[in-house]
Parts: C-alpha cells; sequence; structure tokens
C-alpha cells in the first residue's frame, strides 16, 4: 500500500480514531504524569511492555468513551432536544426516529455526514481530555507533574470543558440538520419531476380517452 493510500485510508477512518484511540493514549499519558508509580515496571526497550501499554490504552479510552457517552454525552443531547422541542417528554421516540433516518441518508450527502461525525467525535475528544485532565489534577501523588502543576492543569481542564460545552450544540444541530434534510429531499418531489409526472398522467388519460372515442365511433359504425 502507498503511502497516499495509507493516509486516505487513515482519513477515511478519522471518526473512530478520535473516539476509540486517542483518548486511551492520552488518559495513560496523564496516568503517568499524577501516578508515576503505576509504570515502575514499565521499561521502554521491553516491547511486550509497549504491547500491553498499547492493549490497555484501547481499554480504558474505550470504556472511558462508553461512560462520557451514556451521562455527559447523554445529558446535553437531552437538553438540546428540550430547547429544540420545548418539551422533556417524546425524547425515546425522537432518538429512534433520529437513528432510523441517519442510517437512510443518501450516498451524495455522505461526505457531509461523515464530516459532521468527525466533528462529533472531536468534541467527545475534547470532553475526554478535560474530564481527564480535572480528575488527574484533583488525584495525584506526590512528586508527580501534576502535584507540581495540579492548578494549571485544573484550569485547563475547565476551560478545555466549558469549550466543548458551547460546541457540543452547533454539532448536535448540524446532525439534526443533516438528517431532516434527508428527510424533506426524500419526501418532496421537485418541480421538474411533479412536471413531468402531470404531463405523463395527462398523456395516459388522453390516450385512454381517444381509445374509447374509437371504440365508441366503431359500435356506432357497426
Amino acid at each position: 500500500m502507498s503511502a497516499a493510500d495509507t493516509i486516505k485510508t487513515i482519513s477515511g477512518q478519522l471518526s473512530g480514531i478520535f473516539r476509540h484511540i486517542i483518548p486511551g493514549v492520552i488518559i495513560l499519558g496523564f496516568a503517568y504524569g499524577s501516578h508515576p508509580s503505576w509504570f515502575k515496571k514499565v521499561y521502554p526497550t521491553n516491547s511486550t511492555d509497549w504491547m500491553v501499554l498499547a492493549m490497555l490504552s484501547i481499554v480504558i479510552g474505550n470504556l472511558w468513551y462508553v461512560v462520557h457517552r451514556f451521562t455527559i454525552h447523554f445529558l446535553f443531547d437531552f437538553i438540546c432536544y428540550r430547547f429544540r422541542e420545548g418539551k422533556w417528554s417524546g425524547y425515546q421516540q425522537w432518538l429512534i426516529a433520529h437513528i432510523d433516518h441517519s442510517f437512510a441518508v443518501p450516498e451524495y450527502k455522505r461526505k457531509l455526514q461523515n464530516f459532521v461525525h468527525c466533528r462529533s467525535s472531536q468534541i467527545i475528544l475534547l470532553f475526554i481530555i478535560a474530564e481527564a485532565l480535572i480528575i488527574f489534577s484533583l488525584w495525584f501523588e506526590a512528586e508527580s507533574v501534576f502535584s507540581t502543576y495540579n492548578t494549571f492543569f485544573l484550569i485547563v481542564g475547565v476551560v478545555l470543558f466549558l469549550v466543548a460545552v458551547v460546541h457540543y450544540p452547533i454539532s448536535n444541530n448540524l446532525d439534526i440538520f443533516v438528517v431532516r434534510q434527508h428527510t424533506i429531499d426524500a419526501t418532496s418531489v421537485p418541480k421538474h419531476l411533479t412536471t413531468t409526472l402531470s404531463n405523463s398522467v395527462a398523456s395516459r388519460k388522453l390516450t385512454k380517452a381517444l381509445k374509447e372515442l374509437s371504440q365508441a365511433i366503431e359500435e356506432l359504425q357497426n
């Protein structure tokens, strides 16, 4: 596989990378900066240790993602629904319909939908970075990087969390717009197609009328 193909493949999987790979790497990095004793038996020259760390990063990152997805992410999604629809009830029915419609988005809109998904993944990553910074800036060992700069890391974590909160409704509205726009496109008929269909129906009616008139004339002649 050429370098261009590799880059293209990675670019097509950015959403999954932001959601399932990078979070674990970042969390392990923050864990090392706050609890260095956890990594005392890890040797940089040992390939087995690197494999174990890689597996841990994937597991921890995905666990953190799932917890975030069904707690904080769900809470903000529900709040956005409340302000958009003007009610607290009906969220489950709306979510079912939205997911169903999102899987029916036509191929020509896939790039737009992929962009929205990638943006959503970046916001989730931003949330996870902020959450990890806040947690490890409050929970750390003595003589660690986080013990020295815990206030700085806490401020950065809070600021990043607020930035993610600001961007979340924007991403949410983009997702809703793409899916709703597809629903409108799918349930409406373009003007030129409407004209074509109307002409086709009129043509069939005229043909049928002429046929009936021809049959009536033949009967009269007989």
